[in-house]
């Protein structure tokens, strides 16, 4: 790869730290020798002054690299991004700097796994609605009795980091594990998946989990239209973006029980500050419905896959360091 200015290996690569990231990864990298300057807090006009005097940038979710960020690249070569998602930088117009781009989805693939597995449990066993009512004082047992996994159909809609691992931990629970991928080949998965199509995948599966990455084709994807496809009644479980949901549709479909229940780690729009009054109307009838679990984006956010997601990332600076000396 041509980079955007004539690079002395030798020296030693300056990084910024643009968001929180571990101690000792940041330790790691000073070690393996590089100048680490840790700012946290910097703010969205310093950081698009200051980022291009490094030859490495880390980011996690709070900085957006748009176009205008990769207009002068100066010495920037490389960007990692903490985490898995890359919908927040403008990869063509990266690549048309010729600043390599690497992220950390092997780092927080359990902890999505995980949580998408919770809401899944809360919302099938009532563990949630049961939860509230005994707060309210109502002791209930036959409004919540709920169901179980075992013998349900799951179609995994997205057979990544993220999906494989949600597979993994499902695969104990006596389920039909179903996956469709529109971009990933999937060849050689685990006997207890069953690769489909998306035409098979709904007409069988019971619940549905999302595990796709947010761009053109995916925004808004799922919409009323999409979920009226499905044959059965579902549950519904999104832990990836937001955006790729149409989410004026929920209620209705809920009301209609065309959904069963839903249960939301990501949304449209993140900034509860800047909700529109539609947006603050939907989002308020959604989290009063006792079918729907709504938490706020922290299903790869663990303390133990903020640690592993810095691991993760130093490793792949030092492998592409180590690239760049072997050319």
């Amino acid at each position: 790869m041509a980079y955007p200015y004539h690079m002395n290996i030798n020296k030693p690569f300056k990084i910024l730290v643009a968001d929180t990231f571990p101690a000792q990864a940041i330790k790691q990298l000073e070690q393996a020798d590089f100048a680490v300057s840790n700012k946290p807090h910097i703010q969205p006009q310093e950081l698009l002054e200051e980022a291009h005097q490094y030859e490495i940038l880390i980011i996690r979710s709070k900085c957006r690299l748009k176009t205008e960020f990769f207009k002068n690249p100066q010495k920037l070569m490389l960007i990692g991004r903490a985490g898995a998602g890359l919908d927040l930088i403008d990869l063509e117009a990266a690549h048309e700097a010729g600043i390599h781009i690497v992220n950390a989805p092997e780092g927080n693939k359990d902890a999505v796994a995980e949580h998408s597995l919770g809401l899944m449990l809360s919302l099938l066993h009532k563990i949630w609605a049961s939860a509230q009512d005994i707060r309210r004082g109502v002791w209930d047992r036959n409004k919540h009795t709920g169901f179980e996994i075992k013998g349900k159909t799951i179609g995994l809609i997205g057979m990544g980091n993220m999906g494989r691992a949600t597979a993994q931990l499902l695969q104990n629970f006596g389920c039909k594990i179903l996956a469709y991928d529109r971009v990933q080949m999937l060849q050689g998965l685990p006997s207890y998946i069953t690769s489909v199509s998306l035409a098979q995948l709904k007409q069988e599966a019971d619940i549905v989990s999302f595990h796709i990455p947010l761009d053109e084709q995916n925004y808004q994807l799922v919409n009323e239209t999409y979920l009226n496809a499905f044959k059965k009644s579902i549950y519904l479980i999104n832990t990836s973006r937001g955006e790729i949901i149409d989410h004026s549709c929920l209620l209705p479909l809920l009301n209609a029980q065309k959904l069963l229940g839903i249960g939301l780690d990501v949304f449209e729009n993140e900034k509860i500050e800047t909700h529109t009054p539609h947006q603050k109307l939907l989002y308020d009838q959604l989290r009063q419905d006792d079918r729907v679990i709504m938490t706020p984006h922290i299903a790869g956010i663990t303390h133990d896959s903020f640690e592993k997601i810095g691991s993760v990332l130093v490793q792949k600076i030092l492998s592409w360091r180590s690239s760049l000396i072997q050319n």
